[in-house]
């Protein structure tokens, strides 16, 4: 378990790091384009956080992961801000109707 999230054992780290990295981004354009915070502050700052230790931890494949591209080098998890606007537009019409569909499933 990684962050609180359950993955199979077989999975890779860096696809245990592309899952957090679109989930922080999800809820980060939840949060601030929807208006809508599924889980507490701390919750996502917790994760946000434990990215940001992880992707330093391991920068040989941050730099190879999904969207790391979106966090620079001094990202601390201390805010979302910004990181959905980073995507390029293929990464942001996919999370995009993510959000969309997670923002209709909880209203």
């Amino acid at each position: 378990m990684i962050l609180g999230f359950n993955f199979v054992e077989h999975e890779t780290l860096a696809g245990k790091m592309n899952y957090i990295q679109s989930w922080v981004i999800v809820h980060s354009r939840l949060y601030y384009h929807y208006s809508n915070n599924i889980y507490s502050d701390h919750r996502f700052d917790e994760v946000a956080k434990g990215l940001a230790e992880l992707m330093f931890e391991n920068k040989d494949i941050k730099k190879e992961s999904r969207y790391g591209y979106v966090f620079e080098d001094d990202y601390d998890g201390s805010s979302g801000v910004g990181l959905f606007e980073a995507l390029n537009d293929l990464h942001a019409k996919r999370l995009e109707k993510v959000a969309i569909y997670i923002n209709k499933a909880t209203k």
